[in-house]
């Protein structure tokens, strides 16, 4: 989403805490199917571009850490 790829990092984890916390709630105590859907798409693009970002950084020659993915949500 464009609207992430404004956000500072710091931004971005705050964000993904409060998605993932709502989220989380939803799954445990039940909830709107259309709000459970719209969490889970908000939770994977903030992901994604934390993701996208840890790529980016990562183009240091030399620099052997593996890939930065989410796998606990999926789409």
């Amino acid at each position: 989403m464009q609207v992430f790829k404004t956000l500072s990092q710091d931004a971005l984890l705050l964000a993904l805490t409060e998605y993932y916390e709502k989220y989380r709630k939803i799954i445990e105590q039940g909830g709107d199917e259309e709000e459970f859907i719209t969490c889970k798409f908000t939770l994977a693009g903030i992901l994604g571009e934390l993701s996208e970002r840890r790529a980016r950084e990562k183009v240091v020659p030399g620099d052997q850490r593996d890939e930065f993915e989410f796998k606990r949500i999926k789409n």
